[in-house]
């Protein structure tokens, strides 16, 4: 997810990769992903805002994996 350390961390991948820092995210955190971009805050908070409402009543038992197709591969 992309958070504050995550942005730091991409800068210095950047440097230890010697490529753009708007490539570290595809070529090397998320090499094994099948959507190359990193979850946003947003995208989590909208699956808990569906998850506390009352379309998702009968939703009982179950994970939801956010992980851009990682565990699919």
């Amino acid at each position: 997810m992309r958070t504050l350390l995550v942005e730091r961390q991409v800068a210095d991948l950047a440097t230890t990769h010697g490529i753009p820092e708007a490539d570290v995210v595809s070529q090397v955190m998320l090499t094994n992903n099948a959507i190359k971009h990193l979850i946003e805050p947003h995208e989590v908070a909208d699956l808990v805002t569906w998850l506390a409402g009352p379309a998702a009543r009968m939703t009982t038992g179950t994970t939801f994996t956010m992980d851009g197709g990682w565990s699919a591969r």
